[in-house]
C-alpha cells in the first residue's frame, strides 16, 4: 500500500524545505535514494538512509538501501563518525491527574509502535523528562533493549541535549514535550534552529551530527497519524 512520507529538514539551498515523497514497500530503493538526494542533498540523504527505521507504520516509508543500520556502502553511521539522535514528543496522554497526566489508550499503543520502530536501531542511550508520561512513553522500548533511561528536568531542554551529547553514545533517543522539542534539536547543534511550531505526538525527528561540520535534521512520522 502506498503511503506519503513528508520529509522536512536541511537542504543546501533551502533549510526549511518540505517535500512529500510518495513510495511503497515495493518501490525500487534507487528511486527513493534519488528522491532523497534531490530533497535533502547528497550528504544528509546518505545519513538518513543509514538510520535504522524499522517501518511499522504506514506513515514511515518501508524502503531501505541496504542492510539495517548500514549505508549503501556498508559503513555504519558510528564507523563514519556520525552520531544519530532521535527526538520525539512524549506519546498521547490524558488530562488526569492534572499534575502529571497518564498515557491515553492511544498513547499506550503508540509506545508499543515506538518500541518496534526503534528497537533494532542500535540505541545506546535514552533520555526522558521527569514526568510519568515521558517515562511511560519509552517503557516498552527500554524493556525490550535493556536500557535504563537517563532523566532530565522537563524545564531544561538544553540540558537534555547536553546530557545526550555527553552520555548518549552513537545513537540516542530524547523524549521531550510539545514546546521543548525544537530547543532540544537546537541544543544538539542544528543551526539555525528549526521552526517547528507545536510538535505532535506522531512526529519523529532525526538529527545527524557528524564528527565535523553542522548537524542536519529530518522529520518523519510514526504510529497513528495526528491531524494538524
Amino acid at each position: 500500500m502506498a503511503s506519503q512520507l513528508a520529509v522536512r529538514g536541511d537542504a543546501p539551498d533551502n533549510p526549511t524545505m518540505r517535500t512529500p515523497i510518495s513510495c511503497d514497500a515495493g518501490q525500487e530503493p534507487r528511486r527513493l535514494i534519488a528522491a532523497l538526494i534531490r530533497t535533502l542533498g547528497c550528504l544528509f540523504a546518505v545519513l538518513v538512509l543509514s538510520v535504522i527505521l524499522t517501518s511499522t507504520s504506514a506513515s514511515i516509508c518501508a524502503a531501505a538501501a541496504g542492510p539495517a543500520g548500514e549505508t549503501p556502502s556498508g559503513t555504519s553511521p558510528a564507523a563514519a563518525g556520525v552520531r544519530i539522535f532521535y527526538v520525539i514528543r512524549h506519546v498521547d496522554r490524558t488530562n488526569e491527574p492534572p499534575e502529571d497526566p497518564l498515557l491515553s489508550e492511544a498513547g499506550v499503543a503508540r509506545a508499543e509502535v515506538l518500541a518496534r520502530t526503534l528497537g533494532s536501531s542500535g540505541l545506546s542511550g535514552i533520555f526522558v523528562s521527569n514526568t510519568r508520561r515521558s517515562h511511560d512513553s519509552v517503557a516498552p522500548l527500554a524493556n525490550e533493549i535493556g536500557l535504563i533511561p537517563h532523566e532530565y528536568s522537563a524545564d531544561d531542554p538544553y540540558g537534555a541535549a547536553k546530557a545526550a551529547l555527553e552520555l548518549g553514545g552513537p545513537v540516542a533517543l530524547i523524549v521531550g514535550h510539545g514546546d521543548t522539542v525544537e530547543r532540544i534539536i537546537e541544543g544538539l547543534g542544528v543551526s539555525p534552529p528549526p521552526d517547528l511550531g507545536y510538535v505532535q505526538y506522531d512526529d519523529l525527528f532525526v538529527v545527524a551530527r557528524p564528527a565535523s561540520g553542522p548537524a542536519a535534521w529530518s522529520q518523519l512520522n510514526y504510529g497513528a497519524t495526528i491531524e494538524p
